[in-house]
């Protein structure tokens, strides 16, 4: 079972990889914030408008880096939320049946 600390500490890192991700779009393309964010976040959950690209063989590989990164994170913590949620409603659905019983 999934602990809050796991779901927090997988969030937070999240937050490091989209803050890196836009600092490093940044710094490799010479683009604004926010389009470093608007990368970032298509990069990272795999939405690929289209409309924004690494154009440098440096961005191309810091994407080729972060989108497995954020793409493994997302898939974590979605796993994570739905386990906790599954096993909150089995663990008590168990404790109602052994009331029930006593």
């Amino acid at each position: 079972m999934f602990s809050r600390k796991q779901i927090l500490i997988s969030v937070f890192s999240m937050v490091i990889l989209l803050v890196v991700g836009v600092i490093g779009f940044c710094a490799t393309e010479k683009i604004s914030f926010f389009e470093g964010l608007w990368l970032t976040f298509t990069s990272v959950l795999t939405v690929g408008y289209g409309d924004l690209v690494p154009k440098t063989t440096l961005g191309k590989i810091f994407a080729l880096v972060i989108i497995p990164l954020g793409i493994g994170l997302i898939t974590y913590i979605t796993g994570a939320i739905a386990g906790s949620i599954v096993e909150g409603k089995i663990s008590k659905t168990i404790w109602r049946k052994r009331m029930g019983k006593s």
